[in-house]
């Protein structure tokens, strides 16, 4: 049996049983209706007859009639036909009750049922006489004292409801025919509904969320359910929606926390109320030396030292009181031993009903040493017999140290009251501060000048200054530091040594005529030397030349001889002043810098000393393109030595072999004068430069001045020389140019 088949069969039973209780109801009904109607309609008639006669019977009494119409006093049965008159009564009997007469004829009442009416004077009463059974009205009629009863055979009132009965039934039968017809057809398509409703239900069931229900009755109980389902399936689809992007932000949220929690640059544990190391981010790994899964496998007391367990009972203590505990201070056991300062605080939270602890710990190594450091500052701070202060940006003093207190006499900073480091300044002081210190140190970060500190004593001490100014963020200052060294002594000396400077500027003047009158001597003297000893050298030059032409035929060898070692003797005389002179020259020289080639100098120096022999063997190297700043006169007698000195050396070699070039040396040009000639033994080496000293014989012509010069000439131009060199395979002359501290090695590399 179908669910189309069930309702019809559901239907026609309960339209069956529902007309068949209506009828058995509706029976029941109007037998009771019946009842109250005739109640109601006797009752209301008969009352309302009573009071009309009553109300007639005051007119008449009014009117001054002291006796009531005849029609009235006639007989009983004028009263009753009067009521019924008045009434409308058809078929109904009014009966006039006395206390004192008989029962109405046909009309036979049990006495205690009579006296039952007449006591309670107006009601309803249903009674028996003769058989028949009557439903009764009664009321009094006060001005004759009578007791109205009107009644109605109850056969009269069951007539009229059978005929009720019987139109109930055809009716019933219409509407079960009726009903059955329409509950068949409401039936299928109820039932179509339902299924459809079923269908709609299983496959939501099953997860299909997209299909609604057609509301052929919206208004319905039916399709207000479908309607209910389709919002269900829709609130559904869209809870699933909301669900599944929960799911995802819930999903992300959790791998964004994880991300967060494992880049925290803050250690991040999470531990049981045992202290065992459930979770860890890097951080914290790092902090104590393990990785993530080696501090997974600790407790917090396996890497705290014992000495913090008094501490840690606390903290825990805290935490169960409070929900969270910290920030505090403590040591972590680093894994090779090392104690690791950190910051700890955390609190509790609950994983499905279990408390956990939360905690962060930060490695506060760094911010230990930063306060070491800055203990260590301030010592140094209180300890430096400087001033040292620092105040807000409206000057009010906020830090002196103990040198500054004892410059000023007092004990604290709060000592000075209200005053601002301004105050402690003077009027001069203060322009200067404000008009020249702050904004160049606004812009060059600090200043440094001097000022002078007014004392409560009414003295000043002069400071040397350094203003600092720290801004903020937005360029505005934040506060000002202030180092001041008193410089009284340094002014003192300042003062001296202005009385000295002017005092050394008369000596140098004095000095410097002394140098004129001194050069002016020396070249007096020079002239002397140059005029005086020249003429006699001259002399004795010419004498013997004369004594050998005039004479040399007389003259044996030995007597020729002679003359010409003093020739030879004097010519060397003169050869040696010329040296003196140009060597006292050198000093007295007025330095012209400018590019010089020293290349040049080199090919000029050889070709005039090849001039004078050049019937010589050489091979000549000169590097190209070294110049020079310097003096071209200096320079030339510089290379005319060099070169000569190796031209004489050479003398003996079958080729000689001189070269002239540069190289660089520790970032420092070096120019050099090569041969291969006599060389010197490097043990005398210290004497190359001295005048008049040699190293060789008389098989060399020289006089002991060329090296002399060309130390002196170097010297002059801020450089230095040296040699170096071996017997019988040559030399070397070396020297540089610039502003080098003047020193003579022996040798070099």
């Amino acid at each position: 049996m179908n669910l189309s088949t069930k309702i019809n069969s559901f239907l026609l039973v309960f339209l069956v049983s529902a007309v068949l209780l209506t009828v058995g109801a509706g029976t029941l009904v109007i037998n009771s209706i019946v009842y109250q109607l005739n109640q109601r309609f006797l009752t209301i008639t008969l009352n309302d007859s009573l009071e009309k006669i009553e109300e007639d019977y005051a007119v008449l009494k009014a009117l001054g009639l002291d006796q009531v119409p005849a029609y009235v006093k006639k007989s009983r049965m004028d009263l009753q036909q009067l009521i019924e008159q008045q009434a409308g009564l058809e078929g109904e009997q009014v009966i006039i009750l006395e206390a004192d007469s008989a029962n109405h004829p046909g009309f036979e009442m049990d006495p205690s049922l009579k006296q039952k009416i007449l006591d309670s004077k107006k009601g309803v009463q249903t009674f028996d006489v003769n058989g028949t059974t009557y439903f009764g009205v009664y009321d009094s009629f006060a001005p004759f004292g009578w007791t109205i009863l009107v009644v109605l055979d109850e056969a009269i009132i069951f007539a009229k409801r059978d005929e009720y009965v019987k139109s109930m039934l055809w009716l019933a039968l219409v509407v079960i025919i009726l009903a059955m017809m329409v509950g068949w057809r409401f039936g299928k398509s109820l039932s179509e509904r339902i299924e459809k409703t079923l269908e709609m239900v299983e496959e939501t069931g099953r997860g299909d969320l997209s299909r609604r229900l057609r509301l052929r009755q919206p208004n319905d109980e039916i399709g207000k359910l479908q309607a209910g389902i389709n919002r269900m399936v829709e609130a559904l689809q869209l809870k699933t929606a909301q669900q599944q992007q929960t799911n995802k932000a819930l999903k992300d949220s959790e791998q964004y926390n994880r991300m967060l929690f494992e880049q925290s640059p803050t250690g991040l544990a999470l531990t049981d109320m045992q202290g065992r190391l459930l979770d860890a981010n890097p951080a914290f790994a790092e902090i104590i030396g393990y990785t993530v899964e080696q501090v997974k496998e600790l407790t917090d007391r396996d890497i705290t030292p014992a000495k913090y367990e008094q501490q840690e009972q606390q903290q825990l203590q805290r935490l169960k009181q409070h929900g969270r505990y910290g920030p505090y201070d403590k040591e972590y056991r680093h894994r090779n031993g090392q104690l690791i300062p950190v910051r700890l605080s955390g609190l509790i939270i609950e994983r499905d009903g279990e408390p956990f602890i939360w905690s962060s710990i930060e490695n506060i190594q760094q911010q230990k040493e930063s306060e070491k450091l800055r203990a260590r500052l301030m010592s140094i701070l209180e300890s430096t017999p400087d001033f040292v202060g620092m105040a807000t940006r409206g000057g009010q003093l906020q830090y002196l140290n103990k040198a500054a207190l004892q410059m000023l006499g007092v004990k604290k900073v709060e000592a000075l009251g209200e005053q601002t480091f301004m105050d402690l300044l003077t009027e001069s002081s203060v322009h200067t501060v404000l008009e020249q210190a702050i904004p160049y140190a606004m812009e060059q970060d600090a200043w440094s000048g001097e000022c002078e500190l007014h004392l409560p004593t009414g003295d000043n001490i002069p400071l040397l200054l350094v203003l600092i100014v720290h801004l903020s963020d937005e360029g505005e200052i934040e506060y000002l530091s202030v180092v001041g060294r008193d410089i009284s002594e340094i002014r003192q000396a300042r003062q001296a040594l202005i009385l000295k400077r002017d005092h050394l500027e008369e000596l140098v003047k004095e000095r410097t005529r002394s140098l004129e009158f001194a050069n002016r001597e020396l070249e007096a003297f020079s002239y002397s030397v140059s005029h005086d000893l020249r003429t006699p050298l001259r002399g004795i030059d010419g004498f013997s030349h004369a004594l050998l032409d005039d004479y040399g035929e007389i003259l044996d060898e030995t007597a020729q001889d002679y003359l010409n070692r003093i020739r030879r003797a004097a010519q060397q005389m003169g050869g040696i002043i010329d040296a003196m002179l140009e060597l006292a020259r050198v000093n007295r020289h007025p330095l012209q810098l400018e590019t010089v080639s020293l290349d040049q100098l080199a090919r000029e120096a050889v070709q005039r000393l090849h001039d004078l022999e050049p019937a010589r063997s050489l091979e000549i190297v000169i590097a190209s393109g070294i110049e020079v700043q310097g003096d071209e006169h200096i320079l030339r007698i510089v290379l005319e030595n060099l070169i000569g000195n190796a031209w004489k050396y050479t003398a003996q070699k079958k080729v000689a072999y001189i070269e002239f070039g540069s190289t660089t040396r520790a970032g420092e040009n070096v120019y050099f004068v090569r041969d291969n000639g006599a060389g010197f033994n490097m043990k005398y080496a210290d004497k190359l430069f001295g005048a008049f000293q040699r190293l060789h014989g008389a098989e060399f012509d020289g006089k002991g001045i060329g090296l002399a010069t060309v130390q002196r000439c170097i010297r002059r131009l801020g450089g230095r020389v040296w040699g170096r060199g071996e017997e019988g395979k040559g030399a070397e002359f070396l020297f540089t140019l610039g502003d080098e501290a003047e020193s003579t090695p022996s040798s070099e590399s």
